[in-house]
């Protein structure tokens, strides 16, 4: 089932952009973040739920891994049982995550220049 949606998702890309993957993967590669991290690349925030069926948690992972590896400070919230949009997901959980992110963007608004 999983499959049929990120086939949807593919037919939707190519409608949009008149590209698809893997196929055209240069054409998309000015778009894709985890290309152009590396210093100076801004605080990132991720949050992505393991069950989404829109977006791969593994493209999170890879990007994390990434922002790791560049040294760029980040967090990353990964949601067992979550998927696309929160679905699934707890209220209690959303409000620690809407927490959490906010507590991350606070601490790079206070850190000195």
């Amino acid at each position: 089932m999983v499959v049929k949606r990120f086939d949807t998702a593919q037919r939707g890309l190519e409608e949009v952009t008149g590209h698809g993957m893997p196929g055209d993967l240069d054409w998309f590669r000015p778009y894709c973040p985890v290309h152009h991290i590396g210093p100076g690349y801004p605080p990132t925030v991720l949050v992505h739920g393991r069950d989404d069926t829109d977006v791969p948690a593994t493209e999170s992972d890879g990007l994390a891994a990434r922002l790791h590896a560049q040294g760029v400070d980040h967090v990353f919230h990964s949601l067992p049982g979550v998927g696309h949009g929160f679905a699934g997901a707890s209220p209690d959980l959303v409000a620690a995550s809407e927490a959490a992110v906010a507590d991350f963007l606070q601490a790079q608004v206070d850190r000195p220049a």
